[in-house]
């Protein structure tokens, strides 16, 4: 059901406005004629007629009338005309976050939203998902999502494998692509090109290839990581409990995307994002949530000297 959807886009037709209301203006239209810039139209005006007694802006959505535009005189002639206009609501004073986020969030269509109803959401269950589709186990990798601690509807991550032991080549290779000076050696003033970690003693411990070095040694006796790994790129599958008979399909065609802001999240009523699909699923059994297993969509790339030689995709649990 996107009605919900639907009335936002009928309400966003030319006769609806989100507008500043300008109670600071000196030229006021007749004797309660309130001038309003509308939001994004290049700083068209509208008038409304309000008996509202402050000299603060405010935020409101109008409703343009039909008949002529008014001159700034009052009596339908001048230079600078500006249709009537109808207040449908006033938000708030301009310049306070929450109001003029609300603004916004109305005039691109984002606001939380009455979802569909549950018993049209039509998912499928673990075992049907699970007996229906082959996938590989990759439980045992160290998967890392790219998120903000207080993210919650986590669709993608990410997983490294490298190469155990990389060849002598390849760290004759590494070592002489870091073009050290003697003199920088001596004093300490190098940093690993895979951890950047800067070790003043002479000596540095990877994080990724957890080897202690020195780099007074020769070619042949510092293992530095090769430029052979293999990179996992893991998509929560939403197709495996959501397909094209879900009432939340065709609601996902309409929203198209989830839209994050950096609202208040302290009292938990807004959490710095409007989920495409209802929370429970997008914060829940779609999320790839650290600790539990989640089916996903899989893309491999096999990279060698630093040069990616081979791709593929699989479905797999994570």
């Amino acid at each position: 059901d996107t009605s919900a959807y639907r009335e936002h886009r009928r309400m966003m037709s030319s006769d609806f406005k989100f507008v500043v209301i300008r109670f600071d203006s000196p030229n006021r239209i007749g004797r309660f004629g309130v001038p309003c810039t509308i939001l994004f139209e290049q700083g068209q005006q509208c008038v409304v007629q309000t008996k509202k007694d402050t000299k603060l802006n405010h935020w409101g959505k109008v409703k343009i009338l039909d008949g002529d535009a008014q001159g700034s005189d009052g009596t339908g002639g001048g230079n600078s005309k500006m249709h009537q206009a109808e207040i449908v609501e006033i938000y708030g004073p301009v310049g306070n976050f929450e109001v003029e986020l609300l603004v916004y969030q109305n005039f691109f269509g984002v606001l939380p939203s009455r979802y569909p109803e549950p018993s049209s959401w039509k998912l499928r269950s673990e075992d049907e998902e699970s007996s229906s589709v082959p996938r590989e186990d990759c439980t045992n990798l160290f998967v890392f999502s790219i998120d903000n601690a207080s993210t919650r509807d986590i669709d993608d991550a990410l997983s490294v494998e490298f190469d155990d032991e990389p060849s002598a080549e390849h760290v004759e290779s590494d070592f002489n692509a870091l073009q050290l000076e003697q003199e920088e050696v001596q004093q300490g003033e190098w940093s690993c090109q895979v951890c950047t970690f800067l070790n003043e003693s002479g000596a540095v411990q990877c994080s990724m290839c957890e080897t202690k070095r020195s780099l007074l040694a020769g070619p042949a006796d510092v293992p530095l990581v090769s430029g052979n790994c293999k990179l996992g790129i893991h998509v929560s599958d939403v197709a495996s409990r959501i397909g094209g008979e879900s009432g939340l399909f065709s609601w996902a065609k309409e929203r198209a995307s989830s839209a994050y802001h950096h609202g208040p999240v302290d009292d938990g009523s807004k959490d710095g994002s409007v989920p495409m699909l209802p929370p429970t699923l997008a914060h829940g059994v779609l999320s790839l949530n650290e600790g539990q297993v989640r089916p996903a969509v899989t893309l491999w790339l096999e990279i060698k000297d630093f040069k990616g030689v081979r791709r593929g995709h699989t479905r797999t649990y994570i």
